[in-house]
């Protein structure tokens, strides 16, 4: 169900995933990232203003010349903020066999990718119809089987691609999705998130706020209902961890 990052104008899908996510940690707010968590305020991109601006951009403007612009921006990001591209060579260079120069163009291109990929998701957030999915039938198969069990189902995941897309996948076969997730840096950025998600008739669950989260989580499975957890930040691991000890969907 997983989308692969827009990649017309990049030029190269040779990207992994721990990389991608790399590039991601230097645009979005300080908790997402690894290499600097404690030091990193947040990403002054990553805040309602701007996150409403996109989505208005999206709705009236074409897809081409957003991602245009995007990748523009993006551009301007990488080389004006030499400490979080930083951030983004040196999470490459093991990969890379310490190869700074190829890790330096390498994180461009993951920063062009980023920027399409915001594209993609205020799409999908902004309401615009999105049909353009990339999975296999076997894929859909196992998910009905699975579903006629009667037992809860709980997808795992990882913040690679447009996630959001597994959802309306989802939604469209007839699934109805509670998305497991933290609370974002504003409240107002929660609150939009999860109007967008309702828009498509999926439901959002904050976690992290409680440590007895996972025990709603486990009740919703029992119900039979079908969430779905993106298993790359600690709390969500935790959660995810409490599940998989507590809850077996064979029982």
């Amino acid at each position: 169900m997983k989308r692969e990052e827009p990649t017309s104008n990049t030029g190269d899908q040779q990207t992994r995933p721990a990389a991608e996510q790399s590039a991601v940690a230097s645009l979005l707010p300080s908790h997402t990232q690894h290499a600097t968590r404690n030091t990193s305020p947040p990403s002054s991109f990553y805040r309602i203003g701007l996150w409403r601006l996109g989505l208005l951009l999206v709705r009236t403007l074409p897809a081409w010349l957003v991602e245009r612009f995007c990748l523009a921006v993006a551009e301007l990001h990488f080389r004006l903020q030499p400490r979080r591209r930083e951030v983004v060579v040196q999470n490459l260079l093991p990969a890379l066999s310490g190869n700074r120069l190829e890790a330096a163009k390498t994180a461009l291109r993951l920063y062009r990718n980023f920027a399409l990929k915001l594209v993609d998701l205020w799409r999908v957030e902004g309401g615009v119809p999105v049909r353009d999915w990339l999975t296999e039938l076997h894929g859909l198969e196992i998910i009905r089987a699975a579903r006629q069990r009667g037992h809860g189902i709980l997808f795992i995941t990882l913040h690679l691609g447009n996630w959001e897309h597994g959802g309306l996948l989802l939604a469209n076969v007839g699934i109805e999705l509670t998305v497991l997730t933290l609370a974002e840096p504003d409240d107002e950025l929660t609150k939009l998130r999860m109007a967008s998600r309702e828009r498509w008739k999926i439901q959002t669950l904050i976690i992290g706020q409680d440590s007895f989260a996972f025990l709603e989580v486990i009740k919703r499975l029992q119900a039979g209902e079908a969430l779905a957890i993106s298993l790359d930040r600690s709390e969500e691991r935790r959660v995810g961890k409490e599940c998989r000890s507590r809850w077996s969907p064979y029982h």
